[in-house]
């Protein structure tokens, strides 16, 4: 088979770099990058700096929305990579925000969650007009899709407790939970005892992407190899677990590292630890996308000895494994010479956005690349 997408990378600067060989594994699938356009913030005006671009999405003409988390402002960017406006403002009053935790588009809507003041914020894409609904429970860092009968909620509002969680959460159009109590973490992560399930919960515990209002696709972030399907079941209001799909079987998930370790990917302090522990993951699902041509794209990282190879998996629309392929490879990682993949955001309309970071040269631009997966 042979696809070609687009990606468009929001980044402070960054290399462009494929891979040449095919994985001695895969010998059938072959992935690289080339780059096609470049998007840079306007040095002579203030408000379209980017610094420490914590969301990113677009729509579907390709305009840009990022949110600024040293700013606390959401920027809107022109397709053509020109600078257009700020969308709402910082503040607690009538369409202000603070602390975002939730920022997509879909449709002709902004949606945007509101943090500090309990509020989730439905915005225009001209940032003139906005909805504003008071959230009925307290809500940290919440996945909302908006369907018909609502939203659509795959996010943990208990972490740091000694119980399982519930993640998936279904809420009326005022945005009051209807149903959380069928859908639990430990669906996704069987035989995990309380305090590992608190990791994986704090870690945000699964990359959604929605096939339709009552269908959808859901990987864990701490990755063992599958991908499950889930569905919304209309008689119970609840969602449930139905079908997966398997890439490659898991051994252990992660492990705990020293303090000191560079090796550590999240920290986690729970009830009764006076220090915090580190844990490595050892496979991690970073973004989960669904293609125009209905292929399943899971941009992912796996682990084996020191080296961390970061690559994308592939799916049909039947769920068929099609290979896994290596973008980029830290051969040492945890090292002095520190490699990252940064992964795609969103995808629109045959591109990926993604957000990312020169720390050698500190600047922000838009980085348009080919992905061609043979």
């Amino acid at each position: 088979m042979r696809m070609r997408y687009v990606i468009a990378v929001l980044i402070l600067l960054s290399a462009c770099s494929g891979k040449e060989q095919n994985d001695p594994d895969n010998p059938g699938l072959n992935v690289s990058l080339e780059r096609v356009q470049s998007i840079y913030e306007d040095p002579d005006n203030e408000n379209s700096f980017m610094s420490n671009i914590r969301f990113l999405d677009a729509d579907e003409a390709g305009n840009v929305y990022m949110y600024s988390g040293q700013r606390n402002v959401i920027m809107k960017y022109l397709a053509d990579g020109s600078f257009d406006r700020i969308i709402g403002g910082p503040g607690e009053g009538p369409g202000e925000y603070s602390d975002v935790t939730m920022m997509h588009v879909r449709g002709d809507s902004l949606y945007i969650f509101s943090r500090d003041t309990q509020r989730l914020l439905v915005y225009d894409l001209e940032g003139v007009s906005y909805n504003a609904i008071q959230a009925g429970s307290n809500l940290s860092y919440p996945v909302l899709q908006p369907t018909g009968y609502g939203y659509a909620g795959f996010h943990s509002n208990s972490w740091f407790t000694d119980e399982d969680h519930a993640i998936g959460h279904v809420y009326d159009h005022t945005l009051r939970s209807q149903h959380e109590d069928m859908l639990m973490i430990s669906a996704f992560y069987p035989g995990m005892v309380e305090q590992t399930l608190n990791v994986l919960a704090g870690s945000g515990p699964l990359n959604v992407v929605m096939l339709d209002d009552y269908t959808a696709l859901a990987a864990p972030i701490v990755y063992r190899g599958q991908i499950y399907e889930l569905s919304y079941d209309t008689t119970s209001g609840q969602w449930v677990k139905s079908d997966s799909m398997r890439s490659f079987e898991a051994g252990k998930l992660y492990e705990e590292v020293p303090r000191s370790s560079k090796q550590n990917d999240m920290s986690f302090i729970g009830p009764g630890m006076e220090e915090p522990a580190n844990y490595r993951y050892l496979s991690r699902s970073n973004r989960l996308f669904i293609t125009d041509e209905e292929d399943i794209v899971n941009f992912t990282y796996r682990d084996e000895g020191d080296r961390r190879d970061f690559g994308v998996e592939v799916f049909d629309a039947n769920y068929n494994y099609l290979g896994f392929d290596t973008l980029e490879t830290d051969p040492l990682y945890g090292d002095d010479e520190f490699i990252y993949f940064d992964t795609p955001d969103a995808y629109k309309n045959g591109k990926f956005y993604r957000s990312s970071y020169d720390r050698d040269q500190g600047i922000s631009f838009v980085e348009v690349l080919e992905l061609s997966i043979e």
